[in-house]
């Protein structure tokens, strides 16, 4: 379907925004440069942002679909601002291995009863987080020295 974009513009309704997802903090998940996954409080939402003219910001929530800026596009727009331009910040199979890590987290604890399994399996999930997350900080330093 055709997607819906927003305007960015430095107004009271995006403030609002900014300031939920100061709150609330969402989970924001770089896909590429402009593309992102926000967790919701129900599901993932989709965020693109792109220069067309200005900056256009689209998310597949029920405001963002009435171009009204949502806490999810603020999130997003927030770390799209952190990431060096036009370059393709995260290899699409890390992504995946996180949101996989994520799925299972959330699914362990649906597993209540068998405590030694949800032990093992969190710190499984942990484990990989955090090697992921030394992965990420060592190629962040190699970007780093080659900007130099």
């Amino acid at each position: 379907g055709k997607r819906t974009m927003f305007r960015y513009e430095r107004n009271a309704r995006f403030e609002r925004a900014e300031k939920k997802a100061r709150e609330v903090r969402p989970n924001v998940m770089v896909n590429g440069y402009g593309d992102y996954f926000v967790e919701g409080s129900e599901q993932i939402y989709a965020v693109t942002i792109a220069a067309e003219g200005g900056l256009m910001i689209d998310c597949n929530c029920l405001a963002g679909q009435n171009e009204k800026p949502c806490y999810h596009a603020a999130a997003a727009y927030a770390r799209h601002l952190t990431l060096p331009a036009g370059q393709d910040v995260r290899d699409r199979d890390l992504q995946l291995v996180e949101q996989d890590l994520r799925f299972i987290a959330r699914r362990a604890n649906d597993l209540s009863g068998d405590y030694d399994l949800m032990d093992d399996i969190c710190r499984a999930v942990r484990s990989a987080l955090k090697s992921l997350g030394d992965f990420e900080a060592a190629r962040a330093q190699s970007y780093g020295h080659r900007a130099a």
